[in-house]
This record gives structure tokens, sequence and C-alpha cells, in this order.
């Protein structure tokens, strides 16, 4: 009995996780374009060439953004959930990481790759460092989802509730001098990967946009 086709394999993977038809639609176009793009070629015979070009972009990514960059990469985030992570969301035991209100405005839980634990873990000690000094200053509140500040009045400044990749100044209400931060706004992260990629020979156009790995793979290689 021969083997079922590519595309058919990817809608009976996609179905066994419950995902919508309209994004089955979606990945299946997105599947193709890129076999197309690539010669008609199996993605089989192409996983470790796409890998290492992934690799020579992100040596070029500057540090803080590296993270980011690469965390969008090997865990499969969008953009905006990757900006909106709260330090709570990593779990380093299990090597999970909570997004919430994701696609379809829903909660999913993925991987957090062993080789950014290490990176992470410093980078939050750089972050926990900057909201005890806006603690010390009288803020160091963020924004919580829902109604949680009404319910929990103290949560928002709550280490736990912090953004794993904060904005570097903080903001100030005009009307009540109150200060605070958001998480660092996507435009510079996606300015980074343009900068990575300008110096590279084959001068392709990659941007970070609302897109998997996997679309975030193709829109780094499909414009030569």
């Amino acid at each position: 009995m021969p083997a079922p086709r590519l595309l058919d394999q990817l809608r009976e993977a996609l179905r066994s996780r419950h995902y919508s038809r309209r994004t089955e639609q979606t990945y299946c176009l997105w599947v193709k374009r890129f076999i197309h793009f690539d010669h008609v070629r199996h993605p089989a015979e192409m996983a470790e060439p796409t890998r290492e070009e992934v690799k020579a972009v992100l040596v070029n990514v500057a540090r803080d953004k590296w993270i980011m960059a690469s965390l969008m990469y090997g865990a499969g985030l969008r953009l905006m959930e990757c900006l909106r992570l709260r330090v709570q969301d990593l779990d380093f035991a299990r090597s999970g990481i909570l997004v919430r209100d994701g696609k379809g405005a829903k909660d999913r839980m993925t991987m957090l790759p062993e080789s950014l634990k290490a990176p992470l873990q410093d980078h939050l000690k750089k972050v926990g460092a900057i909201h005890q000094k806006d603690l010390a200053d009288g803020w160091g509140r963020v924004q919580l989802p829902s109604a949680l500040d009404r319910k929990y009045p103290n949560a928002s400044a709550d280490w736990r509730w912090q953004w794993v990749f904060p904005q570097e100044n903080r903001w100030t209400n005009p009307e009540t001098r109150e200060q605070g931060r958001h998480h660092i706004d996507g435009s510079l992260v996606q300015k980074a990967m343009r900068d990575a990629v300008a110096p590279r020979t084959c001068s392709k156009a990659a941007t970070i946009s609302e897109r998997s790995r996997n679309s975030w793979a193709i829109a780094m290689s499909e414009r030569r």
C-alpha cells in the first residue's frame, strides 16, 4: 500500500490536533508554495540547508533581539505572542511556554527549547534588576489581562506578571504622571531581523510577522 502523499499527511496531522479548516488550508498553501519555490523537492530533502540558513541569519541579530527571534523560531511563536510573554509563562522545569490568548483567542502550551534556557535565565536576571529599580522608584506595575488588576490590586507589581521583554524606557502618563513599562515594540524586532539579513550575500528579504516557525523560514527564503 503506497504511503500517503505529503499534503494528505499534513492534513491528517493538523486534524488530529484539532486545527481549524482555515488554518489547514493556509498551512497547505504555504507548504505547496515552499515546495514549488525549491524546485518541487520534498521537504525531507531540504530541512538541513533551511536550518543552517536560519542559524546564519540569527548569528547577526543583536543579543536581546536574538533571544526573541530564536524563541519565535524554536518555539513556533508569532511575533505578538513572543512580545506578550510574562515571566510566569516560562516553565523551565517542564520545558514549556504558556501562550496566552493566542490565535483564536485560546491559550496553548508549546515547547521551550533546551538551548534557550540559559540565555533566557540570564536575560531574566537583568529584567529582574530593572523591575526592582522600578519598584524602588515607586513604579514597577504592568497592565494585567482582563480585570485581574481590580480583582488582585497588587498583582501588577508582582514579578511573575512582568513582561519577559520590557521596553527600555518607562512611559509616563501625561495626566497622572504615573510611570510604567510596556513590552518592547515589535517593529524593533523586525528591524533587527532586516539588519541581520542585509549583510548576507544572498540578499534575502527576511521579516518576522504574525507567522509561526515554518512560515518564518518561508518568509526568509521566499524572496531572492
